[in-house]
């Protein structure tokens, strides 16, 4: 896995196509992205697990994820 802070390409141009943040502000979303981490994932690895506390939000970019 492959961890990143702040802003990659563009957070705010990801998150503005995301229907939780369509209204929000470009500032708004600078925001967000400037507390966002990127992480990247091989196939087969866990994101998540079932025992994990919701503490963050995940958005997918890139590829598709399976919830079991």
């Amino acid at each position: 896995m492959n961890i990143t802070r702040g802003v990659f390409i563009s957070f705010s141009h990801l998150l503005k196509n995301v229907y939780l943040f369509k209204n929000m502000t470009e500032s708004q979303l600078d925001s967000i992205g400037d507390i966002s981490i990127s992480k990247s994932y091989e196939a087969g690895d866990d994101v998540f697990l079932q025992s994990d506390s919701a503490s963050a939000i995940y958005i997918i970019s890139h590829g598709s994820i399976r919830i079991h």
